[in-house]
Protein backbone atom coordinates (compact mmCIF):
# COMPACT_ATOMS: atom_id res chain seq x y z
CA UNK A 1 0.00 0.00 0.00
CA UNK A 2 2.70 2.48 0.97
CA UNK A 3 5.38 1.81 -1.66
CA UNK A 4 3.46 0.45 -4.63
CA UNK A 5 0.05 2.11 -4.31
CA UNK A 6 1.58 5.30 -2.83
CA UNK A 7 -1.03 5.52 -0.09
CA UNK A 8 -0.27 7.68 2.94
CA UNK A 9 0.15 6.16 6.39
CA UNK A 10 -3.12 7.81 7.42
CA UNK A 11 -4.95 6.18 4.49
CA UNK A 12 -3.44 2.79 5.31
CA UNK A 13 -4.46 3.14 8.96
CA UNK A 14 -8.05 3.78 7.95
CA UNK A 15 -8.07 0.86 5.49
CA UNK A 16 -6.54 -1.63 7.95
CA UNK A 17 -8.15 -0.30 11.17
CA UNK A 18 -4.67 0.00 12.71
CA UNK A 19 -3.15 3.05 14.35
CA UNK A 20 -0.69 5.28 12.48
CA UNK A 21 2.15 4.49 14.97
CA UNK A 22 1.56 0.80 14.28
CA UNK A 23 1.71 1.39 10.50
CA UNK A 24 4.96 3.34 10.94
CA UNK A 25 6.52 0.54 13.06
CA UNK A 26 5.49 -2.12 10.50
CA UNK A 27 7.01 -0.12 7.63
CA UNK A 28 10.24 0.31 9.56
CA UNK A 29 10.30 -3.42 10.39
CA UNK A 30 9.73 -4.27 6.70
CA UNK A 31 12.89 -2.35 5.80
CA UNK A 32 14.86 -3.83 8.71
CA UNK A 33 14.13 -7.47 7.87
CA UNK A 34 14.62 -6.97 4.12
CA UNK A 35 11.03 -7.19 2.86
CA UNK A 36 11.55 -3.67 1.50
CA UNK A 37 14.82 -2.49 -0.01
CA UNK A 38 15.55 1.10 -1.04
CA UNK A 39 18.21 1.71 -3.66
CA UNK A 40 19.60 5.09 -4.72
CA UNK A 41 21.00 5.14 -8.23
CA UNK A 42 23.83 7.65 -8.55
CA UNK A 43 23.70 8.83 -12.16
CA UNK A 44 26.81 11.04 -11.96
CA UNK A 45 29.05 8.24 -13.22
CA UNK A 46 26.72 7.47 -16.12
CA UNK A 47 26.56 11.14 -17.05
CA UNK A 48 30.33 11.56 -17.01
CA UNK A 49 30.97 8.41 -19.04
CA UNK A 50 28.37 9.42 -21.64
CA UNK A 51 29.88 12.90 -21.90
CA UNK A 52 33.33 11.37 -22.40
CA UNK A 53 31.99 9.05 -25.10
CA UNK A 54 30.42 11.97 -26.96
CA UNK A 55 33.59 14.04 -26.77
CA UNK A 56 35.72 11.18 -28.06
CA UNK A 57 33.30 10.09 -30.77
CA UNK A 58 32.92 13.55 -32.30
CA UNK A 59 36.33 15.04 -31.49
CA UNK A 60 34.82 17.65 -29.21
CA UNK A 61 36.81 19.86 -26.95
CA UNK A 62 34.26 19.04 -24.28
CA UNK A 63 30.77 17.59 -23.79
CA UNK A 64 28.80 18.67 -20.72
CA UNK A 65 25.58 16.87 -19.80
CA UNK A 66 22.86 17.70 -17.33
CA UNK A 67 22.02 14.66 -15.21
CA UNK A 68 18.91 12.66 -16.17
CA UNK A 69 15.74 14.60 -15.51
CA UNK A 70 12.91 13.41 -13.31
CA UNK A 71 9.76 12.32 -15.18
CA UNK A 72 8.01 15.43 -16.44
CA UNK A 73 10.89 17.74 -15.51
CA UNK A 74 11.97 20.40 -18.02
CA UNK A 75 15.70 19.92 -18.58
CA UNK A 76 16.24 23.35 -20.14
CA UNK A 77 16.93 25.28 -16.90
CA UNK A 78 19.64 22.81 -15.87
CA UNK A 79 21.23 22.84 -19.32
CA UNK A 80 21.03 26.63 -19.31
CA UNK A 81 22.82 26.82 -15.96
CA UNK A 82 25.59 24.56 -17.21
CA UNK A 83 25.94 26.71 -20.33
CA UNK A 84 26.09 29.87 -18.22
CA UNK A 85 28.79 28.39 -15.99
CA UNK A 86 30.88 27.29 -18.95
CA UNK A 87 30.54 30.53 -20.91
CA UNK A 88 31.16 32.68 -17.84
CA UNK A 89 34.30 30.67 -17.09
CA UNK A 90 35.86 31.26 -20.50
CA UNK A 91 35.07 34.97 -20.95
CA UNK A 92 37.75 37.59 -20.56
CA UNK A 93 37.70 41.33 -21.03
CA UNK A 94 38.42 42.26 -24.64
CA UNK A 95 36.80 39.17 -26.14
CA UNK A 96 34.14 39.25 -28.85
CA UNK A 97 31.26 36.82 -28.24
CA UNK A 98 28.56 35.91 -30.74
CA UNK A 99 25.13 34.96 -29.39
CA UNK A 100 22.40 33.15 -31.30
CA UNK A 101 18.90 32.50 -30.00
CA UNK A 102 16.70 29.77 -28.55
CA UNK A 103 14.86 28.71 -25.42
CA UNK A 104 17.89 26.94 -23.94
CA UNK A 105 20.04 30.04 -24.45
CA UNK A 106 17.35 32.07 -22.73
CA UNK A 107 17.83 29.81 -19.70
CA UNK A 108 21.56 30.45 -19.99
CA UNK A 109 20.91 34.20 -19.90
CA UNK A 110 18.76 33.84 -16.77
CA UNK A 111 21.61 31.97 -15.03
CA UNK A 112 24.39 34.43 -15.96
CA UNK A 113 25.86 36.52 -13.16
CA UNK A 114 26.81 40.20 -13.57
CA UNK A 115 30.47 40.33 -14.57
CA UNK A 116 31.45 43.93 -15.25
CA UNK A 117 33.38 43.05 -18.42
CA UNK A 118 33.45 46.56 -19.86
CA UNK A 119 35.66 45.57 -22.81
CA UNK A 120 33.55 42.56 -23.79
CA UNK A 121 31.69 42.82 -27.10
CA UNK A 122 28.55 40.72 -27.59
CA UNK A 123 27.39 40.42 -31.19
CA UNK A 124 23.91 39.47 -32.39
CA UNK A 125 24.56 36.76 -34.97
CA UNK A 126 21.60 37.36 -37.27
CA UNK A 127 18.87 39.83 -38.03
CA UNK A 128 15.72 40.38 -36.02
CA UNK A 129 12.83 37.94 -36.06
CA UNK A 130 10.03 40.33 -35.19
CA UNK A 131 9.25 44.04 -35.13
CA UNK A 132 8.45 43.74 -31.43
CA UNK A 133 10.67 41.44 -29.36
CA UNK A 134 8.35 40.08 -26.69
CA UNK A 135 10.60 37.26 -25.55
CA UNK A 136 14.23 36.98 -24.49
CA UNK A 137 14.68 33.69 -26.33
CA UNK A 138 14.65 35.44 -29.72
CA UNK A 139 17.18 37.82 -31.19
CA UNK A 140 16.86 40.31 -28.33
CA UNK A 141 18.79 37.79 -26.26
CA UNK A 142 22.24 39.03 -27.35
CA UNK A 143 21.52 42.52 -26.08
CA UNK A 144 20.50 41.18 -22.67
CA UNK A 145 23.59 38.98 -22.45
CA UNK A 146 25.75 42.03 -23.09
CA UNK A 147 23.87 44.03 -20.46
CA UNK A 148 24.23 41.35 -17.77
CA UNK A 149 27.92 40.82 -18.47
CA UNK A 150 28.59 44.55 -18.50
CA UNK A 151 29.88 44.77 -22.06
CA UNK A 152 28.67 46.45 -25.20
CA UNK A 153 26.34 44.89 -27.76
CA UNK A 154 26.52 45.02 -31.55
CA UNK A 155 22.98 44.72 -32.89
CA UNK A 156 22.17 43.27 -36.29
CA UNK A 157 19.83 45.94 -37.64
CA UNK A 158 18.05 44.00 -40.36
CA UNK A 159 15.31 41.38 -40.73
CA UNK A 160 16.55 37.83 -40.29
CA UNK A 161 14.55 36.50 -43.24
CA UNK A 162 14.04 38.28 -46.57
CA UNK A 163 12.20 36.67 -49.47
CA UNK A 164 13.47 38.86 -52.30
CA UNK A 165 17.08 38.19 -53.41
CA UNK A 166 17.43 41.78 -54.64
CA UNK A 167 16.20 43.24 -51.36
CA UNK A 168 18.47 40.90 -49.43
CA UNK A 169 21.50 42.07 -51.45
CA UNK A 170 20.63 45.70 -50.77
CA UNK A 171 20.19 45.02 -47.05
CA UNK A 172 23.56 43.26 -46.89
CA UNK A 173 25.20 46.32 -48.49
CA UNK A 174 23.90 48.79 -45.87
CA UNK A 175 26.44 50.33 -43.54
CA UNK A 176 24.81 48.97 -40.37
CA UNK A 177 24.73 45.38 -41.62
CA UNK A 178 28.27 45.57 -43.00
CA UNK A 179 29.45 46.81 -39.61
CA UNK A 180 27.73 43.92 -37.81
CA UNK A 181 29.21 41.44 -40.31
CA UNK A 182 32.64 42.90 -39.64
CA UNK A 183 32.29 42.13 -35.94
CA UNK A 184 31.04 38.64 -36.73
CA UNK A 185 34.23 38.10 -38.71
CA UNK A 186 36.36 38.49 -35.59
CA UNK A 187 34.49 36.42 -33.02
CA UNK A 188 36.57 34.71 -30.36
CA UNK A 189 33.66 32.46 -29.40
CA UNK A 190 30.01 31.89 -30.26
CA UNK A 191 27.09 30.44 -28.32
CA UNK A 192 24.45 28.88 -30.55
CA UNK A 193 21.35 26.74 -30.39
CA UNK A 194 20.47 23.76 -32.55
CA UNK A 195 16.91 23.30 -33.77
CA UNK A 196 14.97 20.28 -34.94
CA UNK A 197 13.28 20.12 -38.33
CA UNK A 198 9.78 19.58 -37.02
CA UNK A 199 6.38 21.29 -36.99
CA UNK A 200 6.69 21.61 -33.20
CA UNK A 201 9.51 24.15 -32.99
CA UNK A 202 9.51 27.90 -32.20
CA UNK A 203 10.23 28.76 -35.84
CA UNK A 204 6.84 27.29 -36.75
CA UNK A 205 4.99 28.24 -33.56
CA UNK A 206 5.87 31.90 -34.09
CA UNK A 207 5.08 31.90 -37.78
CA UNK A 208 8.60 32.37 -39.20
CA UNK A 209 8.14 29.12 -41.14
CA UNK A 210 4.90 27.28 -41.88
CA UNK A 211 4.55 23.62 -40.97
CA UNK A 212 4.16 22.96 -44.70
CA UNK A 213 7.47 24.72 -45.45
CA UNK A 214 9.18 22.78 -42.68
CA UNK A 215 7.88 19.49 -44.11
CA UNK A 216 9.12 20.54 -47.54
CA UNK A 217 12.57 21.36 -46.16
CA UNK A 218 12.68 17.96 -44.49
CA UNK A 219 11.78 16.27 -47.78
CA UNK A 220 14.74 18.12 -49.32
CA UNK A 221 17.10 16.62 -46.77
CA UNK A 222 17.06 19.08 -43.85
CA UNK A 223 17.79 17.38 -40.52
CA UNK A 224 18.79 20.30 -38.32
CA UNK A 225 18.82 24.09 -38.07
CA UNK A 226 21.46 26.49 -36.79
CA UNK A 227 21.32 30.28 -37.11
CA UNK A 228 18.07 29.85 -39.10
CA UNK A 229 20.01 27.80 -41.66
CA UNK A 230 19.27 24.19 -42.46
CA UNK A 231 21.79 21.36 -42.57
CA UNK A 232 21.52 17.82 -43.88
CA UNK A 233 22.26 14.66 -41.94
CA UNK A 234 26.01 15.12 -42.46
CA UNK A 235 25.94 18.69 -41.22
CA UNK A 236 26.33 20.28 -44.64
CA UNK A 237 24.49 23.60 -45.18
CA UNK A 238 21.61 23.30 -47.62
CA UNK A 239 22.40 26.50 -49.50
CA UNK A 240 19.20 26.65 -51.63
CA UNK A 241 17.11 26.60 -48.43
CA UNK A 242 19.21 29.25 -46.69
CA UNK A 243 19.16 32.06 -49.23
CA UNK A 244 16.61 34.11 -47.28
CA UNK A 245 18.76 34.45 -44.16
CA UNK A 246 20.52 37.66 -43.19
CA UNK A 247 23.19 36.88 -40.65
CA UNK A 248 26.30 34.83 -40.10
CA UNK A 249 26.61 31.99 -42.61
CA UNK A 250 27.38 28.50 -41.33
CA UNK A 251 30.44 28.46 -43.59
CA UNK A 252 31.76 31.42 -41.58
CA UNK A 253 30.75 29.84 -38.27
CA UNK A 254 33.22 27.06 -39.06
CA UNK A 255 36.02 29.61 -38.77
CA UNK A 256 35.13 30.75 -35.24
CA UNK A 257 37.77 29.46 -32.77
CA UNK A 258 35.23 28.20 -30.22
CA UNK A 259 31.58 27.31 -30.92
CA UNK A 260 29.49 26.31 -27.90
CA UNK A 261 26.10 24.70 -28.54
CA UNK A 262 23.49 24.77 -25.78
CA UNK A 263 20.57 22.52 -26.67
CA UNK A 264 17.78 20.56 -24.99
CA UNK A 265 14.28 19.42 -25.81
CA UNK A 266 11.42 19.10 -26.28
CA UNK A 267 11.06 18.28 -29.07
CA UNK A 268 13.75 15.63 -29.43
CA UNK A 269 16.84 17.38 -30.84
CA UNK A 270 19.08 14.31 -31.18
CA UNK A 271 18.77 14.14 -34.97
CA UNK A 272 19.73 17.79 -35.35
CA UNK A 273 22.55 17.56 -32.81
CA UNK A 274 23.96 14.51 -34.56
CA UNK A 275 23.91 16.36 -37.87
CA UNK A 276 25.80 19.31 -36.36
CA UNK A 277 28.35 16.99 -34.75
CA UNK A 278 28.89 15.07 -37.96
CA UNK A 279 29.42 18.37 -39.75
CA UNK A 280 32.00 19.44 -37.14
CA UNK A 281 30.11 22.67 -36.52
CA UNK A 282 30.53 22.55 -32.74
CA UNK A 283 33.51 22.45 -30.35
CA UNK A 284 31.62 22.19 -27.05
CA UNK A 285 28.24 20.50 -26.64
CA UNK A 286 26.11 21.26 -23.59
CA UNK A 287 22.90 19.27 -23.47
CA UNK A 288 20.79 16.94 -21.34
CA UNK A 289 21.52 13.29 -20.66
CA UNK A 290 18.65 11.95 -22.78
CA UNK A 291 19.65 13.97 -25.84
CA UNK A 292 23.25 12.80 -25.50
CA UNK A 293 22.17 9.17 -25.18
CA UNK A 294 19.86 9.40 -28.18
CA UNK A 295 22.59 10.99 -30.31
CA UNK A 296 24.86 7.97 -29.84
CA UNK A 297 21.99 5.52 -30.34
CA UNK A 298 20.91 7.29 -33.51
CA UNK A 299 24.48 7.40 -34.80
CA UNK A 300 24.80 3.64 -34.32
CA UNK A 301 21.48 2.96 -36.04
CA UNK A 302 21.78 5.44 -38.92
CA UNK A 303 24.96 5.51 -41.02
CA UNK A 304 26.27 8.97 -41.85
CA UNK A 305 25.26 10.27 -45.30
CA UNK A 306 28.02 10.11 -47.86
CA UNK A 307 29.82 13.20 -49.01
CA UNK A 308 32.51 15.61 -48.04
CA UNK A 309 32.56 16.63 -44.38
CA UNK A 310 33.63 20.10 -43.31
CA UNK A 311 37.10 20.36 -41.76
CA UNK A 312 37.26 20.66 -38.00
CA UNK A 313 37.41 24.35 -37.02
CA UNK A 314 40.69 25.19 -35.30
CA UNK A 315 40.70 24.65 -31.57
CA UNK A 316 41.33 27.03 -28.76
CA UNK A 317 44.43 25.93 -26.77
Amino acid sequence: MYYEQEMTQHEIARATHLSRPTISRLLERARRVGIVEIRIHDTAGDTESLAAALAERYDLRRAILAAPAYPGEDSRPRVGRLAAEYVQGLLQDGMTLGVSWGKTLREMLLALKPAGLAQLTVVQMMGGLAAVEDSLDTTGLAQEVGRVLGGRTVRFLAPALIDSPNVRRRVLSTREVMQAMEYLGRLDAAVVGIGAVSPHVPLVERGYFSSKAMAKHRAQGARGEMLLQFIDGAGRPLLPLNRRVVGMALQDLARVPLVVAGVSGPPDKSEAVLAALRGRLVHVLITDFETGRRVLERDAAEPAPRGKVSPRPRRVP
